[in-house]
């Protein structure tokens, strides 16, 4: 029967610190109900001794006397534990699973008992058992502190994880969603390690407010970073030797080629060569691979990188050579397996390319090769000009 904690505070016996009663472990042998050492004096001590034992990989005897049964039993009828100096488990097989079954037996009936109150090892309050959460594994049925210790302990723990994770490099942040200025506390830290300031981009609010995100694109929209990412892909489709690219919407077009020269976007629906406004397109966007469409915006074959989004407008990045070996055998393999999923086509690609023979691969390693150099060809002559 577990006593009654009586005192609010206490020395610990090893680190002699005057500390709370939530910072020992309850003790039924003990006039307190309380522990003498601290709960980190103990761990570290208890740590120390599980450390000074060597592990155990092979059973140093060859018989044991059981813990449950109390007989002398072969070491076969044990279980390994490496941590033991005798390289066994305290009770044999038989009694482990005895006892596995009647705790599932408990588990799944619901015959747990639970106290009708309890005393908190958090603030050593007696409290109903409406105040604590249930714990199955207790013997009461109860966990050891209260729902508010509980929640204080976790919100603790938690600013202490929060800040040895990683500070946050600012005091206030814009949320990337609602636009609004916001201090540091307001946002999760971010797992990105190429992020610069350590938080996440939207807060906590707007992450959890699927309408925020909504909002989000249309700003991005409204910025001109949607028309940039068009203009990334004008780009791509250069170096990639294409001169018009139909793909791309002509309202996209226009709104790009109106941004090129700091003008109202343009109307999909009106004609000539300038848009509303009347304006000639720009000269970056009217070169000798030039071609109208019926729109009349121009379409591009090279066109100039605009200053603002030059982080948008970055080549695409060279293919490997496994993504060349894909592109080459895709058909084949879809062919094959008509009704595969896109991972159990990606693993039959990955299967079928690490079985090809070295010689096989050297015209997909070449092109990649020269993929590269090309781009990096590209980047040179972009940083020159």
């Amino acid at each position: 029967m577990e006593r009654p904690v009586t005192v609010m505070e206490k020395m610990c016996g090893t680190c002699k610190q005057v500390l709370p009663a939530s910072e020992f472990h309850r003790s039924s042998k003990r006039k307190d109900g309380l522990q003498g050492q601290c709960r980190t004096c103990l761990g570290k001590q208890h740590s120390a001794w599980r450390s000074a034992i060597p592990l155990v990989m092979e059973p140093a005897v060859a018989t044991k006397v059981c813990g449950g049964c109390k007989q002398e039993k072969s070491a076969d009828d044990f279980y390994a534990d490496r941590k033991r100096r005798d390289g066994l488990q305290c009770q044999c097989k038989t009694c482990t699973a005895r006892h596995h079954d009647r705790w599932r037996q408990r588990r799944r009936s619901g015959e747990s008992t639970v106290a009708e109150s309890k005393t908190c090892n958090g603030c050593g309050e007696t409290k109903p058992a409406a105040a604590f959460t249930r714990d199955t594994r207790a013997r009461d049925g109860l966990q050891s502190r209260c729902k508010a210790c509980t929640s204080a302990y976790f919100s603790a723990w938690s600013a202490q994880r929060r800040a040895a994770l990683r500070p946050p490099a600012v005091a206030a942040k814009t949320c990337s969603a609602c636009g609004a200025e916001k201090p540091a506390e307001e946002f999760r830290l971010s797992r990105n390690a190429s992020s610069t300031d350590g938080l996440a981009p939207t807060c906590k609010a707007c992450s959890r407010d699927r309408s925020a995100q909504a909002a989000k694109r249309a700003r991005r929209f409204e910025d001109g970073q949607m028309i940039g990412s068009a203009a990334a892909a004008l780009v791509r489709a250069a170096a990639a030797g294409i001169g018009i690219v139909p793909q791309l919407s002509n309202q996209l077009l226009a709104m790009q080629a109106q941004a090129l020269v700091g003008s109202a976007p343009a109307d999909a629906g009106a004609s000539g060569t300038g848009g509303t406004t009347g304006q000639p397109p720009p000269a970056s966007l009217a070169g000798s691979g030039a071609a109208e469409t019926a729109n009349g915006v121009p379409a591009i074959s090279a066109p100039a990188v605009p200053s603002r989004t030059p982080a948008a407008l970055a080549p695409a990045k060279p293919r490997s050579a496994f993504q060349s070996f894909c592109d080459a055998t895709q058909a084949e393999v879809r062919a094959e397996m008509p009704a595969a999923t896109a991972g159990a086509l990606k693993k039959a690609l990955s299967a079928r390319w690490r079985a090809l023979p070295t010689a096989q691969r050297a015209p997909f390693i070449t092109k990649a090769a020269a993929e590269r150099a090309a781009a990096a060809a590209s980047a040179a002559a972009a940083a020159a000009v």
